[in-house]
């Protein structure tokens, strides 16, 4: 201050916001095969290694007595996801502990903080009561055969039906798909492919688009990662990367940062002698997956899985499933969306998904909302398994509608122009279908569907003979 004048002081506020903190507890259920146990605990090292820095994780077991917290809230930094991942238990167990005490203890983990229960098991939990106070997210994964006859009553439930054969690449995208969920992150699944060892040498290829080519990761799944002589991934423009991480029957490839969009390529070979093991054995033969992941931008062509509703509302079984394919915010049009669906006795079924408009079950044709009616074909009723394979349909690109575009009338979107968005795949476990009728004799209780494009070509007054025109709605 000057001398002789007077000092003035203010008090300054600064406001300042933070990214909110995305809590997970893992609830794992150890009474598994050891097989089961195995694939659990791989694709848990792939949910681990995906979760986003600054979120926190806790484990917690169940025992016969109640739960053990396994790891108490920690927060996941890159230096600390293969410690986490070694908190994970080794074995399962042969008896079933209380897994219903287990989500108590989850939920006190939590406290007062919103978050997300993941369960693990081979038992649709249920809980006495409600969870919705605190914004608990609850994420129940059966891995049994046995049908689940009742549906989940808590609202915030998202339940994901497999079976205790299920490939550890199968539960990555459950796992990809509640990362999406909470995080409402653009982490796609780009490829997916299955080789039989039947050779020692075997190679594949696929694409990486302009607006989905960040930390690109190329993971290998097979039953002994040491059968594994060399894996090499190239990219659009011939660049090498050979520098693999070996860990519990995975091979990665991760390539942090953006790269080059274009179609890559990938070449594995195997011990020969492994090969000779494999061949003697009287066992199926083995096979290796390959499935590549990408991060997205805001310009990428995004799946998310909406969920079934019930044509009519007097009768649960008619289900209707709904997946939004967008590129942006903009709709994707065009595009090949099927739905393979598994039924609790392991029958699965292919249904296609359509945006057409037709009103069965379809309201608007062009919104990039694709829907199909869910058919009862299992022997089972209950929850039904949900995959979503998203392509863009051969050598026809998909478009888009344009910024322009106008929303309205009813059964189709007005639009401007089309625009090419090039070659994409996506792959997206949802979660399952609640179907509340069976049909072990297998028949075909599908009705036809509706006529929508019924119309009066001609008409004659003196013979009061009408000609008409459709088309087949298969």
């Amino acid at each position: 201050p000057v001398p002789g004048n007077i000092t003035m002081s203010r008090n300054v506020t600064v406001t300042y916001v933070t990214r909110a903190v995305s809590r997970y507890v893992l609830v794992l259920d150890l009474a598994q095969a050891p097989d089961t146990w195995t694939r659990i605990k791989r694709a848990l090292y792939r949910f681990i290694s995906l979760l986003p820095e600054g979120s926190t994780l806790s484990i917690v077991t169940p025992d016969t007595e109640g739960a053990v917290v396994s790891l108490l809230p920690t927060l996941v930094t890159e230096g600390r996801r293969e410690g986490l991942h070694g908190l994970i238990p080794r074995r399962p167990e042969v008896s079933r502990g209380c897994i219903s005490c287990a989500v108590t203890t989850a939920k006190e983990l939590l406290g007062p903080h919103a978050g997300n229960i993941v369960i693990v098991s081979g038992d649709l939990v249920r809980m006495t009561d409600r969870v919705t106070e605190n914004k608990i997210r609850m994420f129940n994964i059966l891995l049994d055969n046995e049908s689940e006859q009742q549906r989940a009553e808590e609202s915030t439930m998202h339940v994901y039906r497999g079976t205790s054969a299920v490939e550890a690449s199968a539960l990555t995208e459950i796992f990809i798909n509640i990362i999406n969920t909470v995080e409402g992150e653009k982490l796609q699944k780009i490829f997916h492919a299955k080789h039989d060892l039947t050779s020692a040498d075997f190679s594949g290829s696929f694409y990486v688009e302009e607006h989905a080519s960040t930390d690109v990761t190329v993971t290998l799944s097979i039953d002994d990662e040491q059968k594994v002589e060399s894996f090499e991934v190239k990219d659009s423009t011939g660049k090498r990367n050979i520098f693999s991480k070996f860990e519990d029957g995975l091979v990665i490839i991760k390539m942090l940062g953006k790269s080059n969009p274009g179609m890559w390529s990938y070449q594995v070979s195997l011990y020969e002698d492994s090969i000779a093991a494999d061949a003697r054995s009287h066992d199926r033969v083995p096979h290796i997956m390959v499935d590549v992941t990408s991060l997205g931008d805001g310009g990428s062509v995004t799946v998310t899985s909406v969920s079934s509703v019930a044509s009519d509302i007097r009768d649960a079984s008619q289900q209707v499933i709904l997946a939004h394919v967008l590129q942006g915010s903009q709709p994707v049009l065009g595009a090949r969306v099927t739905a393979l669906v598994t039924g609790p006795d392991g029958l699965t079924t292919e249904v296609t998904m359509r945006d057409s408009g037709t009103g069965y079950p379809d309201i608007t044709r062009g919104d990039g909302l694709y829907t199909a009616h869910v058919p009862v074909f299992s022997s089972e009723a209950g929850y039904h398994g949900l995959r979503l394979s998203v392509t863009s349909d051969e050598g026809r690109r998909a478009g888009l509608l344009s910024p322009e575009a106008v929303s309205c009338c009813g059964s189709e979107m007005r639009m401007e122009r089309e625009v090419d968005i090039g070659q994409f795949a996506r792959f997206v476990t949802a979660p399952s279908v609640f179907i509340g009728e069976s049909n072990p004799l297998s028949l075909d209780l599908a009705p036809p569907s509706r006529v929508s494009d019924l119309r009066v070509l001609a008409t004659n007054t003196s013979s009061l003979v009408l000609s008409l025109q459709w088309s087949a709605p298969g």
